[in-house]
């Protein structure tokens, strides 16, 4: 293969491959500099059989990660597991390398001047800490890793009784643990900065989703009202131009839902909401809720049945009507149900306030998402649209009033949601 050719396969390769391809040269470059001072410094002092053998052994090392390079650079498209093969060959080498290292230590260490031993003391020393820093995203075998370095260094020295080695045994064993907590600190901080990243990209995501539901869905009901408006206008017909008119009202409520849906979940993505929970009566926000979706119901041809309570509950009156109107809302527009039912009781110290409608319910792939932002159920019954924030927006105004919202979905013949609330 040509070197242009090359070139193009290693810039269309996945960016993560390309990082370690580079990663994987530079260390090819400095283990082979490391292993061949080390088999120079020793050769002198250690029995040739054994340098040379060592070195066989660096050699094929070597050899077999430069092939695995070449192959990864110059071969076909990469396969669908191409991560767990990379996972697996960089297991294989960095255990191979460590071999190499501990033969260093315990093969050829030995034989070594005071002086060439203090220089391979330092080797060590700097190695473990490069295997701390490249290796912090494997906490499991980071204390064998340095355990089987260091502790092969302090085997030597003791067996030797270089001079002053109990201080060399100390120094080693406390910058042992330093590495290590080293290591604990660098895998903490990965891993807060893996979540912020995986919170940014959702973030990213759920904004790009909602402006492209906003658009296709507040586009459908302002186009449905320009052509009744224009119906209104063009038709002789009376009854014709009354019934564009309704059709029109309809669509200009359903841009009004849509565009409060909207609002509302920008105001608490901005945190711009704020509760003020006061001891209200669970009658009063009931009947305040019923009174604003039984005109919708009756035109729907459901049945609102409010169910009154005398207890008394911590909720913000404002956002609570919101949360438990979009639930009722939900279910005389969504649910392809006759009935629907709003109603309150005391649950452990708690007031947990229902809405429960004989509709088509939910599905039970469907239940464990339900409250996430753009997520609607399969099972929409009569009407379909929105933007798949109604839900979610309940669950948000219900924690800031310190409560929560769920779903019963033991309940079978219908859907049976709730909000549930600190009593007063």
């Amino acid at each position: 293969m040509n070197g242009g050719g090359v070139r193009a396969r290693w810039m269309g390769r996945d960016p993560a491959w390309r990082s370690v391809m580079i990663n994987g040269a530079v260390s090819w470059v400095i283990t082979l500099a490391g292993n061949l001072s080390a088999y120079i410094a020793y050769r002198p002092f250690a029995p040739r059989l054994l340098v040379d053998g060592w070195g066989v052994f660096v050699g094929a090392l070597l050899a077999f990660w430069a092939l695995l390079m070449a192959a990864a650079l110059i071969g076909p498209e990469l396969p669908p597991d191409y991560e767990r093969r990379l996972a697996r060959q960089r297991l294989i080498l960095e255990v191979w390398t460590w071999l190499t290292v501990i033969g260093v230590i315990l093969m050829l260490m030995p034989f070594g001047s005071a002086e060439l031993q203090l220089v391979t003391l330092l080797f060590v020393t700097c190695y473990a800490a490069t295997t701390v820093i490249s290796s912090a995203d494997q906490p499991d075998t980071l204390i064998l890793r340095i355990s089987v370095v260091l502790g092969s260094v302090i085997l030597v020295i003791v067996l030797e009784q270089l001079p002053y080695w109990p201080f060399v045994v100390a120094f080693l064993s406390i910058f042992g643990m330093s590495l290590y907590a080293l290591a604990r600190l660098l895998e903490r901080n990965l891993g807060s900065l893996r979540e912020a990243r995986a919170s940014a990209e959702a973030s990213l995501a759920a904004r790009t989703r909602f402006l492209a539901s906003a658009s296709h869905d507040l586009g459908q009901p302002l186009q449905s009202a320009r052509l009744f408006l224009d119906q209104v206008v063009r038709s002789d017909d009376k009854a014709a131009r009354a019934a564009a008119a309704r059709h029109a009202d309809t669509a200009f409520g359903a841009m009004e839902r849509l565009l409060r849906s909207m609002l509302d979940h920008l105001r608490l993505d901005a945190q711009a909401v704020e509760a003020r929970p006061e001891p209200v009566s669970a009658n009063d926000l009931i009947a305040h809720v019923s009174a604003q979706i039984e005109p919708m119901a009756r035109l729907a041809g459901v049945r609102l049945v409010a169910v009154g309570s005398t207890a008394k509950v911590l909720a913000d009156p404002g956002l609570f009507g919101r949360a438990l109107g979009n639930l009722a809302d939900n279910a005389v527009r969504h649910s392809d149900g006759t009935r629907v039912l709003i109603g309150a009781r005391r649950h452990r110290g708690r007031v947990r306030f229902w809405v429960i409608d004989d509709g088509v319910g939910v599905a039970g792939e469907d239940a464990p998402n339900i409250f996430d932002e753009f997520a609607q159920g399969g099972q929409h019954g009569r009407e379909r649209g929105g933007f798949g924030l109604g839900l979610a927006t309940v669950s948000r105004l219900a924690k800031l009033m310190g409560g929560h919202a769920g779903l019963d979905t033991k309940w079978c013949k219908g859907a049976a949601f709730f909000v549930d609330l600190p009593a007063a």
